[in-house]
């Protein structure tokens, strides 16, 4: 079944696309193969049936806060037991980010090098500077809602939306040679008074009324490129759009 989903994608976003992967792996496979085969097993299809150009996986990691720690090989990502997987995998081949909660496994190897250490979340130097000022597709598979993409806490920092603001943590990271190193990381926090919470299922209907989103079974596939313009917009006149209501 996933095999002709992702052709009939592939159809329609062409090869030598650039994408990044939100997954979750319960449910998705019939069999009862474990996480590691199927995690692999997925990645193999898109790869196989996608031919694209760069594929990034989150593996974000919101302990930093807490523990001022990152180790670029050994911390495990907290978003999901695909990303885990894969980031088993190709962390090791320095295909992890530098970035200590923020962190994508660049599967390709082909983020610039400029991109690879991040001290701002979402600053010039971040993956989601560099995915929003190139057009690619944001890929969710099984997962419980409407849309998940970073991209849109990239819009916020943009427009400097009133409901988060700009956080210091200053810890320790151990890169890719074990090397340890201070880190002054600046977070893009929500406003624990305020609303943060994103109206997903308004966001969602702005991506089908713009045709930025390709539905297929399980897998949801967002046209960034065709879907920031609008909600750049909607926030430029009201700093709060992104959110539910009261």
């Amino acid at each position: 079944m996933l095999k002709n989903i992702f052709q009939r994608i592939c159809n329609k976003i062409g090869i030598k696309s650039k994408i990044i992967i939100h997954a979750k792996m319960k449910g998705l496979f019939d069999d009862n193969s474990d996480y590691k085969f199927n995690s692999y097993q997925l990645l193999n299809l898109i790869f196989d049936e996608l031919y694209p150009s760069e594929i990034y996986v989150p593996s974000f990691t919101y302990k930093f806060t807490k523990n001022l720690f990152f180790d670029v090989i050994q911390s495990p990502s907290e978003v999901g037991r695909f990303s885990y997987e894969i980031q088993n995998k190709f962390a090791v081949k320095k295909r992890r980010t530098l970035d200590p909660i923020f962190s994508v496994i660049d599967i390709n190897k082909t983020l610039p090098d400029q991109f690879y250490t991040n001290t701002d979340s979402f600053g010039n130097n971040s993956i989601w500077s560099y995915l929003n000022n190139n057009n690619h597709y944001i890929i969710n598979i099984n997962l419980n809602s409407p849309i998940i993409t970073s991209q849109l806490h990239h819009l916020e920092y943009m427009h400097k939306t009133p409901y988060r603001y700009i956080k210091n943590f200053n810890g320790k990271i151990k890169n890719w040679d074990s090397k340890e190193l201070n880190i002054n990381y600046k977070y893009f926090v929500r406003d624990l008074n305020s609303n943060t919470e994103w109206d997903r299922d308004k966001i969602l209907s702005i991506a089908k009324d713009y045709n930025a989103v390709i539905e297929e079974g399980p897998v949801k596939v967002f046209s960034w490129d065709k879907l920031k313009s609008p909600l750049s917009t909607s926030v430029s006149n009201n700093p709060l759009f992104l959110l539910k209501k009261n």
